[in-house]
C-alpha cells in the first residue's frame, strides 16, 4: 500500500503555519508537545508521520482542533512559501500593536501599497 505522502506534507505545513503564527520556535513547540525541536522539523517537512496521540497533543499546544490540520486538504496539499510566512509574521506583529491610531496608519499604508500594486499588474 502506497503511503499518503501528500497527507503528511499537508499536515506538516499546517503545523508550521500555526507554529509561526503563534511565534513559537520548533524547540518551544516540541517542549510543549513532548518531542524534540528536530522532530517538529521532520513533521513540518512531512518526512515523519505524526501518530494520533501526538497530533492531539500538538493541537492542544497550538490551541486548535485536530481538524485544523486537515483543513484545505485537496489531495495535492497546499503550498506554504515565503509570502505565506511573511503574511503570518505581519499579522502576528500587527496584532501586538495596541495603539488604535498606529493601527489605522498601518492599514492606510497597506491599502495604498495594495492599490499601487494592483495598478501595476497587467
Amino acid at each position: 500500500m502506497e503511503e499518503p505522502r501528500n497527507l503528511y506534507v499537508h499536515i506538516g505545513r499546517r503545523l508550521r503555519e500555526r507554529r509561526i503564527s503563534l511565534a513559537l520556535s520548533g524547540p518551544q513547540l516540541g517542549e510543549l508537545a513532548g518531542v524534540s525541536g528536530y522532530q517538529i522539523y521532520q513533521y513540518e517537512l512531512g518526512r515523519d508521520r505524526i501518530w494520533a496521540g501526538l497530533l492531539h497533543a500538538l493541537a492542544g499546544a497550538l490551541q486548535v482542533p485536530v481538524t485544523f490540520f486537515f483543513e484545505g486538504m485537496d489531495g495535492e496539499g497546499v503550498a506554504f512559501g515565503r509570502r505565506d510566512r511573511r503574511l503570518l509574521e505581519f499579522m502576528r506583529n500587527v496584532a501586538e500593536i495596541s495603539d488604535e491610531d498606529h493601527l489605522a496608519a498601518i492599514l492606510e499604508v497597506v491599502r495604498l501599497l495594495a492599490a499601487n500594486g494592483m495598478a501595476k499588474q497587467p
